[in-house]
């Protein structure tokens, strides 16, 4: 369910994939320790998204980082120019 959610695409409409994706990977939901107040208790102010930790936020960086270099030199090797 987890790869089926994150490679599921909507586009123009809202959706709360982000949240059935969090809450299947929740301990207490995977335990099966949930009732029908399950998003009150764990979400009192509402679901913000997921939260980074701080070495998945450097993790992030990083890749985008590396990603950013390789499209650069792979457009001067074939382009003969950076962008």
């Amino acid at each position: 369910m987890e790869d089926a959610l994150d490679n599921y695409v909507i586009r123009g409409v809202t959706h709360n994939i982000p949240l059935l994706r969090e809450i299947i990977t929740h301990p207490r939901f995977i335990s099966g320790d949930i009732t029908t107040n399950f998003l009150p208790e764990e979400y009192p102010e509402g679901f913000k998204g997921h939260q980074l930790t701080s070495e998945g936020r450097r993790e992030l960086i990083a890749t985008a980082a590396a990603l950013y270099v390789s499209a650069q030199l792979r457009s001067q090797r074939f382009l003969g120019n950076l962008r």
